[in-house]
């Protein structure tokens, strides 16, 4: 059945403000830890889990939620996640420490069906227009955890308690709920043509091939860029012995994300060839870094973090544009996400304990930088691999 322009217009809206609820909870949640912390006397390794459950959840999770889509209507399966990140949200500022860490895991179950969800959701309902609504989504993930992140402490001081502050997010999971229910009545499944050459090319060496390229290249990404938002302040505070810069600088990169994060998918799609966009996100990464490395005032730190964000950023949009662009339906783009993100969150969950591993034994961030500076060289190579050509 056609879509109304209307009804369209309303799943935009809808697919925007499913990103903003899939990010803003968990943006909170960082810098409200030591309030967290000090109420409930956790250790600084118990109150660590807040912030590490939620991309475990999201590894368990991604895999299963690539099953429900072959057996639900997506839209269904997109408004269960949103129920339960809503109810996380919810949950996770009343019954003491049960409620903290019980509604951050119910939280992250929701958020896990959603990552998997919106490519697909994407791709069925915009199969012309899969950069552009990857790049509103991109954006919008990143836009609401830098705000959350950023306003959450001050909430503390205007609303009175962390309880609160954080409770305020459950808000922004309410919202899309709101939209995508008379979405989800109105919508019609759109089952597939699939015939049989169809299915055995669907499992075939060469596309099983090429899922786990993909799934290297989110990997890759994954563990880059959470080993940058963990470790990163604490390489450039130790440059410029301020904290406090580091955090501006840091919001410098996630600005430059936003950006190439919103590029890079528009341009993607209708690319014949994708070395250019691959090998320019890749090496601009590198380059961050290695400015990064060797800085030893300010301003080659921010010239390093713009080139970072902008790689962290092009990265990032890449895996999720090579999702969305492959699959011979919606159903199997949503297993692939499932498939994709199960390794790359899992990855990205321990990479930091790797590379915090690794600072330990040699007391310095060089071996460290080095190594991160080498996995975005291989990422440019995989990349090519998975995604250089229509």
């Amino acid at each position: 059945m056609q879509k109304s322009v209307a009804t369209k217009n309303a799943m935009i809206i809808g697919v925007i403000l499913a990103a903003f609820a899939m990010r803003a909870p968990m943006g909170a949640v960082g810098p409200l830890v030591k309030f967290i912390q000090a109420d409930y006397e956790l250790s600084s390794r118990v109150a660590g889990l807040l912030t590490t459950i939620p991309l475990l959840t999201f590894a368990i999770t991604a895999p299963l939620a690539g099953q429900f889509a072959s057996r639900f209507r997506l839209s269904s399966v997109m408004m269960l996640g949103l129920l339960l990140t809503f109810a996380g949200c919810v949950l996770r500022p009343f019954l003491g420490t049960f409620g903290i860490f019980a509604g951050t895991v119910v939280m992250g179950t929701g958020i896990g069906i959603l990552n998997v969800m919106q490519p697909g959701i994407i791709r069925e309902h915009f199969p012309d227009q899969i950069g552009l609504l990857t790049g509103y989504y991109n954006v919008g993930m990143n836009l609401m955890v830098s705000i959350a992140a950023g306003i959450s402490v001050p909430l503390v001081s205007i609303l009175g308690s962390w309880n609160r502050s954080i409770m305020i997010w459950a808000l922004v999971a309410l919202i899309p709920i709101l939209f995508w229910l008379p979405i989800s009545r109105k919508l019609t499944q759109v089952t597939p043509v699939v015939n049989s050459m169809v299915k055995a090319a669907a499992k075939t060496t060469r596309l099983d091939k090429k899922f786990w390229l993909i799934t290297a290249y989110m990997g890759l990404q994954a563990f880059v860029f959470f080993n940058i938002m963990a470790w990163l302040p604490s390489v450039m505070a130790e440059r410029i012995n301020s904290i406090e810069y580091s955090g501006y600088l840091m919001l410098l990169l996630q600005l430059f994300s936003l950006i190439s994060g919103f590029i890079v998918p528009v341009l993607t799609q209708n690319m014949t060839s994708r070395t250019p966009i691959i090998f320019t996100g890749g090496f601009i990464y590198f380059l961050g870094l290695l400015v990064i490395q060797l800085s030893d005032s300010l301003f080659p730190l921010v010239l390093g973090c713009i080139l970072t964000g902008f790689g962290t950023g092009a990265c990032f949009s890449f895996a999720l544009i090579l999702i969305g662009l492959n699959g011979s339906s919606p159903e199997e783009t949503a297993r692939l996400a499932g498939f994709t993100q199960f390794f790359g969150y899992l990855v990205g969950a321990i990479g930091p304990f790797a590379i915090g591993a690794l600072y330990d034994l040699t007391g310095r961030w060089t071996l460290p930088m080095i190594t991160l500076m080498a996995l975005c060289v291989l990422m440019i190579m995989v990349g090519e691999k998975a995604g250089g050509y229509r």
